[in-house]
């Protein structure tokens, strides 16, 4: 081979190699809403979307890799770069033949002189690759020379390198293929180095042998020979490469997959861009696809998730039809990926072929079913959709689990909020109980609801759909495991002035504020007393309803009514503001005029009023300036003809 057909088999591989293990966003869709809007049925029959890498996650039992990088996916990989094992493995060598000391030191400094200026070759020839400016002269590599003290693995290796990048691939297969004939126990650092590198000079010239030295990586490595860049994993994709070289569409997916099972994510990209060479490649490739159990999948994530398959490669709307005709084309009942192209069909409103696809789809096929429950939705067959909804919650079917065994902080590393995933317990049941809501069967809504955490809609139907009675009813027959529904019940009876029943549904810490409050309001109330000790208790009440009163009488109605916000806030739900502010007003009333302490409890809860609800705090600043009108925030109540600058005991509170 001529160094110029030799450099240019180099720059192909690597810019190749660049394509196909690029990096990819964890997420190429938008996620489904977190949210669920509880009138009408649009979030349960709206189009799912899908992640790429969540349904290739799916089909990674249909291959059955030998070696993984890492413990699982979610471990980083033990895996070193060329530098550090060059020169981690050299030192290891060194010391087990008893080299001395000084030596060592002489040959691992020489090592990495050499390391370095084979990366300034590469760093070269990647910027002459990219740029190419015209006219400049591909970049030459120096004369360089291995030490001669050097283990015989190591020297044959780099001798091997060296001749590579020269543009001699002859000359390098011979000095790698030497290596590969020493005693083993003289070659356990470089054998799987120099058979992948053996696979990568065949690239372009003999593909059959390309892959033939990539699967000898593999049993090197299986038979105990170092792999610290994981070479073993990575030849999965080299193979891969020469499989598309040959035309093997196929074969190729097979591999990138068996890579991606290995725990390299990166071959999520590789599998990507083989769908896009695929749909390239033209009627023949895509029905050969249409046939393979892994590659059919594979594109059907692809258009699911609306993925790129590199700049500008978006699967278009024809591609997309030239895709469902092959894919009918192979008329097998019960056929793996059914489900996947129900999901696409319907997605674009092909409603009538998406239930064809759902009836070919196996038994087990959970996005099938649950696609069936949207149909059922769309035609207005509610129960009938619940009820599929409804079984979804027991089934799990190996293939399509509905365990969600990733790890919480996922959500927090690649979104903003919290997402929902297709198919999974929570957004089902969620849907459920929108199914359940809009047939007015509101106990198996709130089920739901509750069981797929969806906690606002929960709390509304609970509030809006249930009188007490009937949420008391709930309650009590779900035991004390519902604990916001058991405080939204407490929050109702109480609001309703049911104390004594209320108690019983508060958790312990709310159980003293209520007595507290309670104790409060009675002895204010009790004529009998000193003013002073019933004004003292009204403002007590006043304390605990303006620091507890969300979440001893919630955000609902008013004491005594049940049907509504009180008349005067209709704007304000939080009636407990003017509640804990007719407490303090009750307390002024029993306290002298003209009297500093008078006016700081009336400055202090006319102030915490006046921000939110200024016509509510009027009624304090006139009682301030008429009563107290000797005092000195009376009088600058006056002159300001508003309540002087006062730091309630809850500052800020009514800043909101």
């Amino acid at each position: 081979m001529s160094h110029r057909s030799a450099l240019k088999l180099c720059l192909a591989g690597a810019a190749v190699a660049a394509m196909l293990i690029s990096h990819l966003s964890y997420a190429c869709a938008p996620p489904l809403p977190v949210e669920l809007k509880l009138e009408g049925v649009d979030d349960v029959v709206a189009a799912p979307r899908a992640r790429f890498r969540e349904e290739i996650d799916q089909i990674t039992s249909l291959v059955t890799p030998k070696f993984r990088l890492g413990e699982s996916k979610w471990s980083p990989p033990e895996v070193l770069n060329t530098d550090q094992a060059d020169i981690k493995e050299l030192g290891e060598a060194l010391k087990k033949m008893a080299v001395p000391e000084d030596q060592q030191k002489e040959l691992l400094a020489k090592q990495k002189v050499l390391r370095e200026a084979l990366n300034r070759y590469q760093s070269a020839l990647r910027n002459w690759t990219e740029r190419h400016p015209e006219g400049a002269p591909a970049p030459e590599l120096e004369a360089l020379e291995v030490s001669e003290n050097l283990p015989p693995e190591f020297s044959l290796y780099f001798q091997g390198a060296i001749a590579f990048y020269r543009g001699e691939a002859e000359k390098a297969g011979e000095a790698w293929e030497k290596l590969l004939k020493l005693p083993e126990e003289k070659r356990h650092y470089r054998s799987t180095w120099a058979a992948y590198m053996l696979g990568r000079s065949w690239m372009g010239r003999d593909p059959i042998k390309a892959q033939e030295w990539y699967q000898k990586v593999q049993s090197l490595a299986e038979s105990g020979y170092a792999d610290s860049l994981g070479l073993r994993v990575a030849s999965y994709g080299e193979q891969a490469r020469a499989a598309l070289d040959r035309g093997q569409f196929n074969e190729a997916m097979k591999l990138y997959l068996t890579q991606y099972a290995a725990f390299e994510w990166r071959a999520a990209r590789s599998l990507q861009i083989t769908v896009r060479l695929i749909f390239n490649a033209g009627p023949e490739a895509i029905r050969k696809a249409a046939a393979d159990p892994i590659s059919r999948q594979v594109i059907n994530a692809c258009i699911l998730s609306d993925c790129c398959c590199g700049p500008n490669w978006t699967i278009v709307e024809d591609e997309i039809k030239a895709w469902l005709e092959a894919a009918e084309s192979v008329a097998i009942k019960d056929i793996p990926g059914a489900d996947r192209l129900a999901w696409v069909t319907y997605n674009r409103g092909q409603f009538d072929l998406a239930q064809r696809w759902i009836d070919r789809a196996p038994a087990d096929a959970i996005i099938a079913r649950y696609l069936q429950a949207k149909l059922f939705t769309r035609a207005g067959k509610l129960e009938e959709a619940a009820q599929i909804l409804s079984g979804l919650m027991t089934k799990n079917s190996p293939q399509n689990s509905l365990e969600d065994s990733r790890p919480d902080y996922e959500e927090n590393v690649y979104y903003i909020v919290p997402v929902q995933r297709v198919g999974e317990p929570d957004r089902i049941r969620g849907e459920l109980g929108i199914l359940q809501f809009n047939l007015k069967h509101y106990p198996e809504a709130l089920d739901a609801l509750l069981q797929g955490a969806y906690w606002p809609e929960a709390m509304t139907v609970a509030q809006e759909n249930f009188s007490v009675d009937e949420l008391k009813a709930y309650v009590d027959s779900h035991g004390p495991g519902d604990g916001m529904i058991s405080r939204l019940l407490a929050q109702r009876l109480t609001r309703k002035g049911y104390w004594k029943d209320a108690r019983l549904y508060y958790p312990e810490e709310l159980q003293k504020a209520l007595d507290d409050y309670i104790a409060a309001i009675r002895t204010g109330a009790n004529s009998k007393l000193p003013a002073a000790e019933r004004a003292e208790s009204f403002w007590k009440a006043f304390e605990i309803a303006r620091q507890q009163g969300e979440e001893l009488f919630g955000n609902g109605n008013p004491p005594g009514s049940d049907t509504g916000p009180p008349a005067e806030h209709v704007e304000d739900r939080r009636y407990w503001r003017y509640l804990a502010a007719d407490h303090a007003w009750a307390a002024v009333q029993l306290m002298p005029d003209q009297s500093d302490e008078t006016a700081a409890r009336l400055c202090d809860a006319g102030s915490w009023l006046k921000y939110k609800d200024p016509a509510a705090a009027d009624r304090y600043y006139k009682a301030l300036v008429k009563r107290c009108s000797q005092t000195e925030l009376g009088k600058e109540a006056d002159e300001k003809k508003w309540f002087p600058e006062y730091a309630t005991s809850e500052e800020g509170e009514y800043e909101e």
